[in-house]
């Protein structure tokens, strides 16, 4: 089950998380809408910090670090896109003191997990990747995430205008939010392979409800609400 899990599972699921964003971010950057493509942007930054991921994965270095802290880069970089996505439409000053903290947040979290308290990633005894976070990292990321991302799938899910669509989207991406926290705070190994099949799942339905559309050349933007 180790060698299984080591050589298909966690290969597979990596390389599923980074397909499953790659065709999301082509959808979102396909449309004109800002918010679409700013979160699209956002999404560029997580397909490639995971592709990166997967290189770890695959190959399997003796030192983790470097790789580890590379994908963090893009990955948190998102963010700031994220923020853009969820914020643009706000009022100047809320939209000035959002993006500042975002870009704090960012920044500070990435000083403090590369040189403060530098994560100590590992795989388990099961082949699966802990990115070995410090508490007080993850609770950084947790709300990095939160003031970005979170904000951002809840705008960009309610500007489609399909009234099923859109409570998919909302479902789906809500579910990524929560995934990603686990993912970045997880410990146990049974935790951490719950929310691997969970969140599969969850990239599964997004980008299997996104692709019928972005193969389709011609197709009109969803129409923006005015929510």
């Amino acid at each position: 089950m180790v060698d299984f899990s080591e050589s298909v599972l966690v290969p597979a699921y990596f390389i599923h998380a980074a397909g499953a964003a790659a065709i999301s971010t082509a959808w979102f950057l396909k449309h004109r809408e800002k918010e679409f493509r700013d979160f699209g942007l956002g999404l560029l930054g997580y397909t490639l910090g995971t592709i990166i991921w997967v290189m770890v994965v695959l190959v399997k270095p003796d030192d983790l670090k470097p790789l580890i802290l590379i994908g963090a880069v893009p990955f948190l970089l998102g963010h700031v896109a994220f923020a853009r996505a969820a914020f643009d439409r706000s009022t100047a000053g809320h939209r000035t003191i959002a993006m500042a903290s975002v870009f704090i947040a960012v920044a500070v979290t990435f000083v403090t997990r590369a040189f403060i308290y530098p994560s100590q990633p590992f795989f388990s005894d099961k082949g699966l990747l802990f990115f070995g976070l410090d508490p007080l990292v993850s609770a950084m990321y947790i709300s990095t995430v939160s003031i970005s991302f979170l904000p951002a799938t809840q705008l960009v899910a309610g500007k489609f205008d399909d009234a099923q669509r859109r409570l998919r989207m909302r479902i789906i991406l809500t579910a990524l939010y929560v995934n990603i926290v686990v993912l970045v705070s997880a410990a146990n190994e049974t935790l951490l392979l719950i929310n691997g099949v969970v969140m599969s799942i969850a990239l599964l339905a997004l980008w299997t409800t996104l692709l019928p559309s972005l193969l389709k050349p011609t197709e009109a933007a969803p129409t923006a609400t005015s929510a």
